[in-house]
This record gives C-alpha cells, structure tokens and sequence, in this order.
C-alpha cells in the first residue's frame, strides 16, 4: 500500500502522470477499505465480486470491430478494458489496489463477465450440505439411547427442591461421567454392529435435545442418613462431647456399610 501511495503506480495515463497521482493518500486508503468491507459472503455469493464485475462492466469496450488508420478494419477477438475510478481513468494496477483484488481474481472476473457476463456467482458449497454433517439416524439413535438410560438409572425430582433451580430435571448418580455414559453408548453401538458417533457428538446432541438429563454433582446426591449425619456434623458446637461421639461413631458406621455394600 504505501509502495503504491508514495512511489505512485509508475503509468502515465494521467496526461504524462501516474494515474494515482489524481487521487490523494487518503482518499485511495477510502476507496481500498471500502472494497474490503464488501468481501464478505450474502446469500452464497460474494459482494465484493459483484462489485468488481459492476465495474468491469462499466469499463468493458463493446465495440465488436477493431478500427486503426494503419492498419485495416477486422473483429475484435475480445473485449478491451478502459479501466476507470470515479470518472477518472487509471492503470490495471491502481485499479486492481483500490478494489483490493489481486492478478488472479481479476482473471477469474474477467473470464466471468466475458463468458456470462455480469452475473451473481455462487461458490461450489451452495445448497450442499457438509461432508461431516451428523446423519439424523445417528441423532434419532443417541437420543433413543439417553432417554432409555434416563428411565432406567435417573432421578425424578418429587417437586421443588432446594439448591435446584430446574425441578423437572432428571438426575443421574455422581459416580456417572459422560465420558462413561458414552463408553455404555458405544458398546451398545458394536453390540448391535451399528455406527456410532463422536464423544463431541453425544455431548452435542445431549446438549440439544435433552438438558433436563443431568448427572448430579458430587455431595448431592447423598442418602437421608448421610444428609442426617451431615447436619448433625455441622452443628457441634451446640452438643456435649458425649453427643459429638455417637454422631462420628454413626458416621463412620454409615460409611462402611455403604462402602462393603
């Protein structure tokens, strides 16, 4: 940019002059942003080349005859280009800098508004769907699989509860994963030789279609004698030192018991 801004395009169009020697610094930074803000995709097709071709086609030569006093009149092969900005004619490089497209792209265009004229062309991706795209047997089948494991080791709420926002939640114990949970998906899959999906795929799909599905945070899921201790527990400040050791004592025994059974 500066390259061109400071030591000018190098023509002489301009009456002897570099053709960018019309237009000052800022005004060719003005014009090169504003091509830039049209490079953006709408509708599969690219603004900034239909702006381009918009131009081109202003300065394409229509005339289908050659005409020289030396030498005699015949068909022009192709179409000549009088390359012009705001009225002023300039060189294919300052023209190719203030559109801010390079060699190739001007080749494509050019072929494009030669061959079918000023056209709004899609790129190749239009109206097809990606190759890795999840299937909608896959997404019916790990839904299937979640909703039959949520009935069979979830949880349902009996109502309101405290430290739970979302009673209509199903909650599934803390030792799950859903790594774990996926590896159970899995061998269910080769099981019945089906495919499966991605783990980033089953956590995608169990974000989407079952958030009421959770596993429960370590210490939440504890039994009514585990929560009983736990509040005992917590207020021994208030109990004798004879209490405090019943209460450890039947802690401790609940544990063990839960941990041999």
């Amino acid at each position: 940019m500066d390259a061109l801004i400071e030591s000018r395009c190098g023509c002489k169009k301009a009456d002897g002059q570099a053709c960018s020697s019309k237009f000052t610094r800022s005004e060719l930074i003005t014009l090169r942003r504003d091509a830039i803000s049209l490079d953006y995709y709408n509708c599969h097709a690219n603004r900034l080349d239909l702006a381009v071709l918009s131009a081109l086609g202003v300065c394409k030569n229509d005339n289908m005859t050659i005409t020289s006093t030396k030498k005699k009149v015949k068909s022009r092969e192709r179409s000549r280009l009088h390359f012009m900005i705001r009225g002023v004619i300039v060189c294919e490089k300052t023209f190719l800098f203030c559109h801010a497209i390079g060699g190739f792209c001007f080749k494509r265009l050019s072929n494009i508004l030669r061959t079918e004229g000023l056209v709004e062309k899609k790129h190749g991706n239009a109206n097809r769907s990606p190759a890795n795209v999840t299937k909608y047997v896959d997404y019916k089948a790990v839904s299937t699989f979640l909703i039959n494991y949520g009935e069979q080791n979830g949880l349902l709420l009996p109502g309101r509860v405290a430290n739970c926002h979302d009673w209509n939640a199903i909650l599934l114990p803390a030792s799950d994963t859903k790594e774990n949970i996926y590896r159970k998906y899995v061998a269910s899959c080769e099981v019945s030789n089906s495919h499966y999906v991605s783990l980033y795929v089953f956590s995608k799909i169990w974000r989407e279609c079952h958030p009421r599905l959770r596993v429960q945070k370590g210490m939440s899921d504890l039994c009514g004698m585990c929560q009983q201790n736990f509040t005992s527990l917590s207020q021994f400040a208030l109990r004798t030192e004879e209490e405090k050791m019943k209460v450890i004592n039947s802690s401790r025994e609940h544990l063990l018991l839960a941990q041999t059974s």
